[in-house]
């Protein structure tokens, strides 16, 4: 998956509702399996999440995915 390196960051998907997310570990660039660390409020309440799958459907939950253009 061409762009897909650690500090990058995406979107981690729970549903309807996306986070923003930095990328801590490429697990698999072929099927951007990765490890993120996702950041749920603007209170610094963070989480890390191991063996994200990506997704290009952004609804789909527990997955990554680009971030959409503004």
């Amino acid at each position: 998956m061409e762009g897909l390196t650690v500090g990058r960051i995406v979107h981690y998907s729970s549903g309807k509702v996306h986070r923003a997310a930095i990328v801590t570990k490429v697990i698999s660039k072929q099927v951007g399996l990765v490890e993120l660390h996702v950041f749920w409020t603007l209170d610094a309440i963070q989480k890390s999440t191991p063996r994200v799958s990506y997704s290009e459907d952004t609804d789909v939950p527990d997955t990554w995915h680009w971030i959409e253009k503004a």
